[in-house]
């Protein structure tokens, strides 16, 4: 009756424990389970869809449990998706974990084929800095919802503690600010007092360091730009640290001028800085801003987007791939689509080291006879 009433019509299959049942429906009814529970906890739509994407295509990480059970998970995952991945519980109380039988940091990434052991305290609670490093769909909306349940007094001496820590690397703190001279920045982070905003950075809303910024008014050293590698985990200046992408909008690459967008439980994404998409949020304030740079090396390659018009002529696509294979350019995905009766639209999603290296694929290209016209992904 209970799971008719939590998960509707389906709620008899899903909870049903039968021996005789083929494990593949039980792997099918706990993933369906997992997914009900997402969208029951997710903040909005948007969150949900954006984390069940995330978990439909995990792209083969393979964990085990100390028993030898494996664990999929997605790319990138740490030992905290993994015990999300266990049960929500577990995650929420975890408190430390070991790898191959030796300890390890939860921000660990994790590589296919390795055992994980968890070790939980049911009076520990999520850290709004695993936020960083989590990358499940499962493991953000767990940490996520806790967060919000978590009372606000837990919440305000955790935001105090990390506003400080941000402003402590400008050589200063919260007791030599003077709010009342700072209320202007209250409302653009849409709060009325000082302990709102610091339960809100508590909560994982907002982050440490982009209010320490706005704060100071970037009017310091300390504030003025982020060095840039790659993406993954990432510390900002004051310790707090935040997960790192590049958005699919633009596909910055190295040698773009960039800007840094911190949105609510997306961590900070990395947009060319005049990308249409940016323009739009910085205009509207809709979300933080980090100041950024490349770092002056940089490893690996970075995703981007191209567009080619291509006419419809015998061996145009395969000389368009041997010309990108040939300047060492990475094939990730492309899609063709009919634009006429004489031309093709292809959308291409390469793999490129820098800015240098991407003009030289689209001068390759553009020289190709079949190709009418190249354009990059702007936005």
């Amino acid at each position: 009756m209970d799971a008719t009433a939590n998960y509707g019509i389906a709620g008899d299959w899903l909870y049903t424990n039968d021996p005789a049942r083929p494990a593949s429906d039980n792997r099918l009814r706990k993933w369906i389970g997992g997914m009900l529970d997402m969208q029951r906890t997710a903040g909005n739509t948007q969150e949900f869809l954006r984390n069940l994407k995330t978990d439909l295509f995990p792209e083969g990480v393979f964990g085990f449990t100390p028993k030898g059970y494996s664990v999929t998970l997605p790319v990138g995952s740490c030992p905290g998706d993994f015990a999300y991945a266990i049960h929500t519980d577990v995650g929420n109380q975890c408190v430390g974990c070991k790898v191959d039988r030796v300890p390890a940091p939860l921000s660990h990434k994790l590589d296919s084929g390795e055992t994980v052991e968890v070790s939980t305290d049911k009076n520990s609670h999520p850290d709004p800095d695993w936020l960083s490093f989590a990358v499940s769909g499962k493991a953000r909306t767990g940490i996520l919802d806790a967060l919000k349940r978590r009372s606000d007094h837990e919440s305000r001496l955790q935001g105090s503690r990390l506003l400080n820590r941000a402003l402590a690397s400008a050589g200063t703190s919260i007791r030599e600010l003077d709010f009342r001279r700072l209320r202007k920045v209250f409302n653009e982070f849409d709060v009325k007092r000082r302990d709102e905003l610091f339960v809100e950075i508590g909560k994982g809303n907002l982050l440490a360091f982009a209010v320490a910024q706005r704060l100071l008014d970037a009017g310091t050293e300390e504030f003025e730009l982020q060095n840039i590698d790659e993406a993954g985990p990432f510390s900002v200046r004051g310790g707090q640290s935040v997960v790192l992408s590049f958005a699919k909008c633009c596909g910055p690459v190295p040698g773009d001028s960039i800007v840094g967008l911190v949105s609510r439980g997306e961590g900070l994404k990395i947009h060319v800085a005049t990308c249409a998409t940016a323009v739009r949020a910085l205009a509207h304030k809709k979300e933080e801003v980090i100041p950024t740079r490349w770092a002056e090396k940089t490893h690996g390659e970075f995703e981007v987007f191209l567009i080619v018009f291509l006419k419809r002529l015998k061996g145009a696509f395969a000389d368009l791939a041997n010309t990108l294979n040939n300047l060492d350019v990475g094939f990730n995905k492309f899609v063709i689509a009919d634009q006429s009766a004489t031309m093709l639209q292809v959308s291409l999603d390469l793999a490129v080291r820098d800015v240098a290296h991407l003009e030289r694929a689209v001068q390759r290209v553009t020289s190709l006879p079949a190709v009418e016209n190249v354009r990059r992904k702007a936005g």
